[in-house]
């Protein structure tokens, strides 16, 4: 399902609005995918929630756990030589 909620009011007081999939899959408009899409309201954009899902990328996953990340690493790694 696509949530659309209140993000945030720019310098000029137009009101922004955030548009994402509650399933973390891809939205759609005009045949351009996003993650999410923060849109000014008074423009009442509408996506289409698609069946590709959200992948996130490896700088993210760094960020989040650098452990695992260096882990999951070391393990393909592994992989590729043996």
């Amino acid at each position: 399902m696509i949530i659309q909620e209140y993000y945030t009011t720019r310098s000029d007081g137009i009101r922004l609005i955030r548009s994402y999939s509650n399933k973390r899959l891809m939205i759609e408009r005009d045949g351009v995918m996003y993650d999410e899409a923060i849109d000014p309201e008074n423009l009442h954009r509408e996506y289409t929630e698609t069946n590709m899902p959200i992948f996130e990328d490896e700088k993210s996953e760094f960020n989040e756990d650098p452990i695992a990340y260096i882990d999951k690493k070391i393990s393909q790694a592994i992989g590729i030589i043996s």
